[in-house]
């Protein structure tokens, strides 16, 4: 576990910008909406370069963004009262995170944190509530994807119960990468024993295994996957390649989404 330190409000440390969501969109999500669905979001998106440990909000309080990760990984973070906290899931380029918070106008309960430095699109809560609540066909999509992040944390608990800590490594850099588009991840072995969760010396250990075969390499705070399909092998069965596809398409994909969620709702 991490001691919790927030670093204030999201403003202060990233770089804002207004976004043009008629080109290319990293982002799964808002890449796999409509033309009329992106327009309606246009005016009010900001694309920001996000920090790494940068505290996007805080726990118990008012939702203030919904964020659309491009680049950046994302981080949910329970925060004990000791002020220890774990990351109980990531998310990046293929998801949303804020959506329940802003749509039900809740407080959000856990902290959400960048791990992984990079581009995200956000839009404040508030702007998010008044375009998508009126729209029955976008608050299905963005349901969807909240339904799809719950069985992403699901999966996340039930992977750390029973796979080993080698198997879990290897699938979290896989997954990481995914989402980042990088060859070398900046992360320490510190963060890697926290959301793992083990001891520092055990990935130390995984570490210089999987380096000494070549695997990977790595050096102080940054770790570069050299042979992707071995670190495929070691991962646990819980790692799938990127949703996307040559021939799904980010709307297929949604639509199988939408017939999932609609068969578990008519199942007795």
């Amino acid at each position: 576990m991490s001691h919790w330190k927030p670093c204030g409000d999201h403003a202060a440390s990233g770089r804002q910008q207004p976004s043009d969501l008629a080109g290319p969109v990293r982002n799964r999500v808002l890449a796999g909406l409509a033309p009329a669905q992106r327009r309606a979001f246009e005016p009010f998106i900001e694309k920001t370069q996000l920090k790494a440990g940068q505290v996007l909000c805080t726990p118990d309080a008012a939702a203030r963004r919904v964020w659309f990760p491009a680049s950046a990984v994302l981080a949910l973070t329970p925060v004990l009262k000791d002020g220890r906290g774990v990351d109980a899931a990531t998310f990046g380029c293929e998801s949303v995170v804020g959506v329940v918070p802003a749509l039900a106008r809740m407080n959000v309960h856990t902290a959400v944190v960048v791990r992984i430095a990079g581009e995200a699109y956000s839009v404040s809560a508030s702007r998010f509530y008044e375009v998508v609540l009126p729209d029955s066909a976008l608050l299905e999509t963005f349901l969807s994807y909240a339904q799809s992040n719950m069985a992403q944390s699901e999966q996340w608990a039930a992977c750390n119960a029973v796979h080993t800590a080698g198997e879990r490594l290897a699938r979290w850099l896989l997954v990481t990468q995914d989402r980042a588009g990088v060859e070398t991840l900046a992360v320490t072995q510190d963060y890697l024993a926290n959301i793992i969760g083990v001891q520092r010396t055990t990935i130390t250990l995984l570490a210089h295994s999987m380096k000494m075969r070549g695997v990977i390499g790595y050096s102080r705070g940054k770790i570069q996957i050299l042979e992707r399909d071995r670190l495929i092998d070691l991962a646990c069965e819980c790692y799938e390649p990127p949703a996307e596809s040559e021939t799904h398409s980010a709307r297929d994909r949604l639509g199988v989404m939408r017939t999932q969620a609609r068969s578990q709702l008519v199942s007795p």
